[in-house]
């Protein structure tokens, strides 16, 4: 089990993400695992679960470096024509 994983699996609060906010990143918790295994891009068109994982940033340092973009907006989809480049501004820890 990675560490995001066993993080939720706890059912303690982790950061400022409080127990009862686990739902909305568990759907998304494979998203996370699979990038962090292999290229730390996750394209979502979920903002609000995004948010929940960049506060979860805080304390996992592991998924700091995912880069994580929508891609039904302009510029998820400029990301994608460029070929998915490293961008600080798309990690979920800067």
């Amino acid at each position: 089990m990675n560490p995001l994983s066993s993080d939720l699996a706890s059912g303690d609060s982790i950061g400022d993400v409080q127990p009862n906010e686990y739902d909305a990143t568990r759907k998304d918790t494979h998203l996370v695992e699979a990038a962090v295994a292999t290229d730390h891009r996750v394209l979502s068109a979920d903002g609000r679960v995004r948010d929940k994982f960049v506060r979860l940033a805080e304390v996992i340092p592991e998924i700091g470096p995912v880069l994580w973009d929508d891609p039904t907006k302009t510029p998820g989809l400029d990301w994608v024509r460029e070929g998915l480049p490293n961008r600080a501004a798309l990690r979920l820890r800067p």
